[in-house]
């Protein structure tokens, strides 16, 4: 078998946008539907897919290499949506928990 080169951050970073932005236009799709009283449970059913990747992708990112500015700005743009609107949790729990921002 043979082992690929982890995916560098802004290659995962790429992904993740795609993933975000399909995210928030589902949220305002489903507002939107719950608005005129719509059956928004095959939406909410996405939302969770998406959410799952989401993690996923995030948890990559934390580790996957960084080793050019193009990266560095990916990680820094993870972490500002990801870790960054934590701020009292980050105070409270300790810069352990969120490995992106300490990085």
């Amino acid at each position: 078998m043979i082992e690929r080169p982890p995916s560098s951050t802004s290659v995962l970073h790429k992904q993740w946008a795609k993933l975000e932005n399909e995210h928030h236009e589902l949220a305002i799709a489903i507002c939107a539907a719950g608005a005129k009283k719509a059956n928004v449970t095959l939406m909410r059913k996405r939302q969770e897919n998406l959410l799952r990747e989401i993690g996923s992708l995030v948890a990559k990112i934390r580790n996957a290499p960084a080793a050019t500015i193009e990266d560095l700005l990916a990680l820094l743009d993870v972490a500002l949506e990801h870790e960054l609107d934590l701020a009292r949790e980050m105070a409270f729990y300790g810069p352990a928990d969120y490995p992106i921002i300490t990085r």
